[in-house]
């Protein structure tokens, strides 16, 4: 009886240890119904406290890293257009007096040699990046607020597309043009989007085999605004499908990521009062579905929806 006893008190006591150097695995097994076994059972508690504290912490030190991050390209952004935009202007200026020239001496090498009109375009695309990238990353609001969400889905899609990942990749925007406003924080559905479709670039990295693409889809259904991002990319196994949420969890290499992305993607539309829910198939693709409840509807809706293609 003793000997049980002693047996018991170290097994709490060694595991206390280990909590308190950072175990976070199984629980210890409760074999008995008496006070050691409270003791027990209190020092599991703990440990499933400690685990979900350390959760929580976790996913704000990523939301405030992506903060920081944004208001870090913002920055950058804004100093490199200060920078470039006025010899761009410089250089449109120039190509408009070469094609004024030409109008009036009318230039023999017109079109041949000399191509204002591809100078003004080429300059005035560059500007036009660094305006994209500074108004992506001007900081928004941390409250709820009236957002359009296919306004939301381009620009989030005109930024990433900048990432090498999505050079080969044809990214697809089926947008509802007639879709509502939704009450959500800005910078948490931008953060959703940008980690779906980063989550949707990786899978994709080795399918040479395919025309590789990414759908961006918007809709109106059961009074909620939906947001389907999706791959045809080598899809997730059944039996990590139902972990894909799980703090900490990812079938990628360290340095590519830390499986927070879609735990804190969860935390931020549960946060909205929406779900997230994920279909996939291995070797033909994954969608990601973000439903929002309760948006705001304006006037009536029809089924006219609009169509747009940008290849990165």
């Amino acid at each position: 009886f003793f000997h049980h006893i002693a047996t018991d008190i170290l097994r709490a006591q060694k595991r206390a240890t280990e909590i308190v150097r950072g175990y976070r695995g199984t629980p210890l097994p409760v074999t008995r119904h008496d006070e050691l076994g409270g003791l027990i059972e209190a020092v599991n508690n703990m440990q499933d406290e400690l685990r979900r504290h350390e959760t929580r912490l976790e996913l704000v030190r990523h939301q405030q890293f992506h903060k920081d991050k944004m208001s870090a390209v913002g920055s950058l952004a804004a100093a490199v257009a200060h920078e470039i935009n006025n010899p761009l202007a410089a250089l449109v200026g120039v190509a408009q007096t070469i094609i004024d020239e030409e109008c009036v001496e009318s230039c023999g090498r017109w079109n041949d040699s000399c191509r204002p009109k591809l100078i003004m375009q080429q300059a005035e695309r560059v500007m036009q990046i660094t305006r994209q990238i500074s108004e992506f990353s001007t900081p928004h609001s941390q409250e709820p607020e009236l957002l359009d969400i296919n306004g939301l889905v381009r620009n989030t899609c005109n930024f990433v597309g900048y990432d090498r990942r999505f050079r080969r990749i044809e990214m697809i925007q089926s947008l509802d043009n007639t879709l509502p406003a939704v009450h959500a924080v800005a910078d948490h559905i931008m953060q959703v989007l940008m980690n779906l479709l980063i989550n949707s670039a990786d899978a994709l990295e080795n399918c040479a085999d395919r025309h590789c693409t990414i759908t961006i889809r918007t809709w109106f259904q059961d009074s909620t605004a939906r947001i389907a991002v999706t791959d045809n990319g080598c899809g997730i196994a059944p039996g990590n499908l139902d972990h894909i949420f799980t703090e900490n969890f990812t079938t990628k290499t360290p340095d590519r990521g830390s499986g927070l992305g879609l735990a804190l993607c969860r935390a931020l539309i549960f946060g909205a009062s929406g779900s997230i829910t994920v279909e996939s198939r291995v070797a033909e693709g994954t969608t990601v579905t973000v439903i929002l409840p309760q948006p705001v509807v304006n006037g009536t809706r029809n089924n006219a929806g609009e169509e747009q293609q940008c290849t990165s």
